[in-house]
């Protein structure tokens, strides 16, 4: 099947979030080969990241390069550079974040579809904006998201813990997933868009998508430094043009930014 929209748009969107001002973000976009798999590469002072050619998948990230310690919070899969062939492809380049369109898969076609593992690849805010959070203490920053729940409302999370032993994990993976979601969990279609017991709690499954309609998925991803003792984040409170996040010990870090776009996409 055809994956190129998707990874156009994925790296259209994020190649002007970063660039905006400039007088031709595409001059800022390079092509190098990154974790053994050709990549868009956008960076400014501040921030380096790399998407994946192949379904669009968005690692390594470097926060921070223009202090003392740089962060770099996401995940690339040990067999890159194996050289193995791999079923499904989503499993090729697996790193980072990438957008899935169905979440999960179907084993059953559904009106007709069935689709791939993640399918056709192009987690105190007002209740218009959904933020998630995990804290790396020992690194010392907490990485976020932010998001419309309208179109994202929930957040699944899970962790490999060298429990897979067949190629190409080989008992070595060892990471964690928080992943934004409209979907049942990660069983795809068709139970997704049929009635389940989210969805029956008036939380969304599934999204119709029409020709005449676009879908926009606006997404705000980042990290912040913590000092000792921060733990985990408790809450978010709000300023203009600024997100602080309060942990569970009292402390708060502050940053600024443009929170409204993940409801809006207005720069």
């Amino acid at each position: 099947m055809n994956r190129t929209p998707a990874p156009k748009w994925a790296c259209l969107a994020l190649g002007f979030f970063l660039t905006a001002g400039a007088a031709d973000p595409q001059d800022a976009v390079k092509i190098e080969i990154v974790a053994s798999q050709p990549c868009w590469v956008i960076e400014n002072g501040t921030v380096r990241l790399a998407i994946t050619q192949m379904g669009a998948q968005m690692a390594p990230v470097t926060f921070c390069r223009d202090s003392d310690r740089a962060i770099q919070p996401y995940y690339v899969s040990p067999w890159q550079g194996e050289g193995l062939k791999l079923d499904p492809p989503v499993l090729v380049p697996l790193r980072g974040d990438f957008f899935c369109l169905p979440f999960g898969s179907n084993s059953a076609p559904y009106e007709g579809m069935k689709f791939p593992l993640h399918g056709e690849p192009a987690d105190k805010l007002p209740r218009e904006v959904a933020w998630t959070t995990a804290t790396n203490q020992d690194g010392g920053y907490l990485w976020f998201s932010m998001r419309d729940p309208r179109i994202l409302p929930m957040t699944v999370f899970w962790i490999e813990n060298h429990g897979r032993h067949g190629v190409p994990w080989n008992g070595r993976n060892r990471c964690l997933g928080l992943e934004d979601v409209c979907s049942y969990v990660n069983e795809g279609m068709p139970i997704s868009a049929q009635p389940n017991d989210i969805n029956a709690q008036g939380i969304p499954t599934a999204i119709e998508l029409a020709a005449d309609r676009p879908t926009v998925v606006n997404y705000i991803q980042g990290v912040a430094k913590i000092p000792p003792d921060f733990r985990m984040v408790k809450d978010i409170e709000l300023g203009a043009g600024e997100v602080t996040f309060v942990s569970v010990t009292g402390k708060k870090v502050s940053l600024p930014l443009d929170f409204e776009f993940a409801r809006t996409g207005k720069l």
